[in-house]
């Protein structure tokens, strides 16, 4: 069983630290000649923000293990060509990152990589369309965002399957009714609508307490979040009735509110996340927000790799540099970077129409640490691997994130299937 140890985490904080000083993605790709090396550049633009920073440390590592690996294979094939990266930071908001891709896209490049919420796609679609860019993205999930004949290829699935895996997570603890706690933008938006979708007649889907991605203050939120609760307790059994979070990284400052004693329907329902926020390493850190957590059998599902193909060298690399397993979105990433340096490396035309060719070609056949990367119709990764969460103690008495289950989705459409470790 796969544990993100808190003690692990702490001892490599100086050099988290460090990669965090860099941070998330959005990398572009482009060849140049440098003396008799041939370069295979890297533009990596890093978002900084609090609520995407965690998740921007893991697929930093992992974007540097792949270039690394790269490099190691040119060198051993004798080949003269390198892989190097410049990096661009930037903020998590929309418009920060069609900054980057323009000034990028000015500068002669012609495909982006990146860790790109829903909300920047959208932002980005746009001018990638209109002006020639292809963007490489994990990250981005929304539904809305599937569309075929588009500039955008996403290593992830949509959220039409992530909404599937949460709504069998919900079954599966029996829970009736959901308060749904929503980022209030287009991926938590869509996905708590399709998982209403989804639900069967035997779940409730309670009124939606919605709040601003910018707010900073979350007393507001959490009171309300409360009040709702309590409505619906009026109603129903405690047991039966559980909050929803889709959040991102700013589930810790919450989970930090709600704690306090006067949300008292909060601390009688169980707490479910989304892959916003599930196998966060901030969740641990703080005694009160983690001790909260694990009295609330906090349970969340996250995108994965496929456990029984994954390569457990860059697994173990990527858990002595971070100190944790991250989730599937960094182990995406490493492929991704591989295969838009394979697409690269074929020396075609520098131009969006040539690299898409390429890059969804070189995907449709490889099977990498994430597992296979076959990218459907609409630009979306086909097979859906995701994992099941919950935060917990070890024997030492350390917090933890520890693996409860998985599930996988051979396409989509289909239904998943569901295995969790407590079963026989």
């Amino acid at each position: 069983m796969w544990r993100f140890s808190l003690a692990l985490y702490r001892s490599r904080k100086p050099l988290v630290f460090l990669i965090l000083c860099g941070l998330l993605l959005s990398c572009v790709v482009t060849a140049e000649s440098s003396g008799a090396m041939n370069e295979i550049v890297l533009y990596a633009v890093f978002p900084t923000s609090e609520d995407l920073v965690s998740q921007s440390v893991a697929d930093k590592a992992a974007l540097s293990f792949a270039i690394d690996d790269m490099n190691s294979l040119f060198q051993e094939i004798g080949s003269d060509t390198r892989v190097r990266v410049n990096i661009t930071d930037i903020t998590s908001e929309p418009q920060s990152a069609l900054a980057a891709v323009e000034s990028l896209h000015t500068s002669g490049i012609h495909m982006v990589l990146g860790h790109f919420t829903s909300a920047q796609i959208e932002a980005i679609k746009p001018y990638a369309d209109t002006q020639g860019i292809l963007i490489l993205s994990i990250g981005s999930s929304a539904t809305s965002l599937s569309l075929a004949d588009d500039n955008i290829l996403r290593f992830n699935p949509d959220d039409s399957n992530q909404a599937e895996v949460i709504t069998s997570l919900l079954n599966y603890y029996s829970i009736g009714d959901i308060v749904p706690l929503v980022r209030d933008d287009i991926w938590g938006n869509e996905l708590i609508s399709t998982i209403h979708e989804k639900m069967g007649n035997d779940t409730t889907l309670d009124d939606i307490v919605r709040y601003d991605p910018e707010v900073r203050s979350y007393e507001e939120v959490v009171s309300r979040l409360d009040t709702q609760v309590g409505i619906v307790l009026a109603q129903e059994k405690k047991e039966m009735v559980g909050v929803l979070a889709l959040t991102f990284g700013e589930i810790v400052p919450i989970i930090e509110e709600a704690s306090n004693e006067k949300y008292v329907n909060l601390s009688l329902v169980r707490w479910f996340g989304a892959d916003g926020n599930t196998l966060n390493p901030d969740l641990l850190f703080s005694p009160k927000v983690a001790t909260y957590s694990v009295a609330r059998n906090f349970t969340g599902t996250s995108f994965s790799g496929d456990t029984s193909i994954t390569d457990t060298s860059v697994r173990e690399r990527l858990v002595n540099e971070l100190g944790y397993d991250p989730n599937g979105y960094a182990y995406a990433m490493y492929d991704m970077g591989k295969i838009a340096t394979q697409a690269i490396s074929l020396q075609g035309l520098d131009e969006a129409k040539a690299l898409k060719i390429a890059v969804t070609a070189i995907a449709d056949t490889f099977s990498g640490v994430s597992g296979e990367t076959k990218i459907n119709e609409a630009g979306d990764r086909i097979e859906a691997h995701y994992a099941y969460w919950a935060l917990g103690k070890d024997v030492t008495g350390d917090y933890i994130w520890k693996s409860v289950g998985d599930a996988i989705i051979w396409g989509k459409g289909s239904q998943p299937v569901l295995h969790m470790d407590g079963d026989q």
